[in-house]
């Protein structure tokens, strides 16, 4: 299992980067180099997760009350990698939201690793992403320096859409290209959106975007915020991201409670002094430690992805007795 400690505010800085895809295999490759492995089930067997990688457009990979997907397939084969595109669902105009928004692809030689195996290595990871729009069958192309080493499993792993329950894509396809980078220009970030700077690659054409973390909120005389217009007695009331920014509770915030026994994906906040026992999580939980409260756990905390927040004061504690297991 991929795992690590969370000991305080989460701070992370991706890097996004876009170009126009060269297939990653040579002519003569059979129509479809990747063979599907494992991954999360989708809404029904039409909209599978082997369907993300069938190179058909008019097929999508739709994935229903989500909290976290994955998908793991094989490459004919290994091959060095220097990017990837995403192609959105064939109805995202329609309904907006089932994007992804925080993934990481990975890559391996191991023919038998699972999700949570120790063989994957990162290559490639995206947070907070605003690059993919609500558009249907949409094609967006990242890039990254190629791999050094020549991987034949690759693992996408979604931890986080941009609203909603439902997930969706309908192509994924790996990329490769030695970039050799020109042209730059940039877009200023706000308090709500991430900027990024823009270098084109002059032998593919590819784009490759930096991101730029969003800035502090700028208040106008009447007291609001002339990007998100949140007061700022409002704003005290939320949290600070992980870029530092105090944002509003998500108006589907729970409250964590003694009976608290296990988080799915989605925000929590602990209001109160709360002690429990061992606890689980499942998906991708945002935790808010209000300031001045205490949330005590004697055993330990499993599963899932957990991203700790605080307020203004950074007074809220989480203590854990044992270990926190949690990506």
């Amino acid at each position: 299992m991929k795992t690590k400690k969370i000991l305080s505010i989460l701070l992370s800085v991706c890097v996004i980067l876009a170009f126009m895809p060269q297939m990653a295999f040579a002519d003569g490759e059979p129509a479809n180099p990747y063979t599907y492995k494992e991954g999360t089930a989708g809404a029904s067997d039409t909209e599978g997760p082997g369907k993300l990688i069938d190179r058909d457009t008019g097929t999508k990979w739709c994935v229903t009350n989500f909290s976290s997907a994955y998908i793991i397939f094989e490459t004919s084969s290994a091959v060095n990698v220097s990017g990837y595109s995403i192609t959105t669902g064939n109805d995202n105009f329609e309904y907006h939201g089932r994007n992804p928004r925080n993934w990481k692809l990975y890559g391996c030689n191991d023919p038998s690793a699972g999700r949570n195996s120790a063989s994957w290595i990162p290559i490639h990871s995206v947070t907070n992403d605003t690059v993919l729009k609500d558009e249907n069958n949409k094609t967006y192309n990242f890039a990254f320096d190629k791999t050094e080493t020549a991987y034949q499993y690759y693992m996408l792993e979604i931890t986080a859409i941009q609203s909603g329950d439902v997930m969706q894509m309908s192509e994924f396809a790996l990329t490769y290209c030695d970039h050799k980078w020109g042209t730059s220009s940039s877009v200023a970030p706000t308090c709500t959106t991430s900027g990024y700077m823009t270098r084109t690659c002059s032998i593919c054409g590819g784009i490759d975007y930096v991101y730029l973390k969003p800035v502090d909120h700028a208040f106008s005389e009447d007291g609001a915020c002339i990007y998100c217009n949140h007061t700022k007695e409002a704003l005290s009331q939320g949290y600070v991201d992980e870029y530092g920014i105090l944002r509003t509770l998500n108006e589907n915030t729970v409250e964590i409670t003694a009976s608290s026994t296990e988080l799915s994906g989605g925000w929590y906040i602990v209001k109160s002094n709360v002690t429990l026992n061992n606890f689980t999580i499942s998906g991708d939980v945002h935790l808010i430690l209000a300031d001045g409260c205490k949330l005590t756990v004697t055993g330990d905390i499993t599963g899932g992805s957990l991203s700790i927040y605080g307020q203004t004061n950074g007074t809220g504690k989480l203590i854990v007795d044992r270990n926190i297991e949690s990506s």
